[in-house]
């Protein structure tokens, strides 16, 4: 269960990562980073790819901070509402 769960995390991560991408292809750096939402997106972004980075090289679990971080994914999709 916990590798469909990783499989899962990790997907997220690289969605959200094309969607910052495309956001910042589209709008250009100056007008992106001066929404915080966007800033918001970009911070979960980086924060995911380098624990997904970390734990895949590494091969370790970081137990409650990746807990955090898929929560603050989850108030991504909440700031919508």
């Amino acid at each position: 269960m916990d590798d469909i769960l990783g499989y899962i995390n990790y997907g997220f991560a690289i969605l959200f990562a094309l969607e910052a991408l495309l956001k910042l292809i589209a709008f250009g750096c100056r007008t992106y980073f001066r929404d915080g939402g966007n800033i918001f997106d970009m911070m979960i972004v980086i924060t995911s790819i380098v624990s997904s980075v970390i734990s895949l090289s590494f091969e370790l679990d970081f137990g409650a901070s990746t807990t955090f971080i898929r929560a603050l994914r989850i108030s991504r999709v909440l700031k919508f509402v």
